[in-house]
């Protein structure tokens, strides 16, 4: 609970202190009871996947949202997205990834790890003449 209090702290300050930004709560292989107090207590866009559904599931929403915070920023809006959890987004990537035979300490194959790099990698891509990405 203290770390969902601390995600809806942060994303309360962001919405009060820069009505401007377009704000993305993405909540990855959640409980339905954390996505829905998020939602009543957010003023953005709650994007999930909860704990019930399969890895496939969890790796199309966060998929949606990149491609989503993409075409904001095309459109010269600037877009924050608030993601819990890497980790468990990490994992769902792992269980759909095809093996490339390179296994790391843990038991992720390496190739899982590619894609959710992406979301560290898009905050720092230059977006001419758009908005920006966090």
């Amino acid at each position: 609970a203290g770390k969902t209090m601390m995600l809806q702290n942060i994303a309360q300050s962001i919405t009060a202190n820069h009505p401007e930004v377009y704000l993305i709560v993405l909540l990855i292989d959640e409980r339905p009871e954390e996505v829905t107090e998020m939602s009543r207590s957010v003023r953005g866009e709650v994007v999930s996947s909860t704990f019930d559904e399969p890895a496939t599931r969890h790796v199309q929403v966060a998929d949606m949202v990149i491609e989503k915070a993409k075409r904001l920023v095309e459109h010269k809006r600037d877009v924050v997205i608030l993601l819990d959890s890497i980790t468990r987004l990490a994992r769902a990537y792992n269980t759909v990834a095809p093996a490339s035979g390179k296994v790391l300490t843990g038991g992720v194959d390496a190739s899982a790890l590619q894609r959710p790099k992406r979301y560290f990698r898009l905050g720092t891509q230059y977006w001419r003449e758009g908005g920006s990405l966090t």
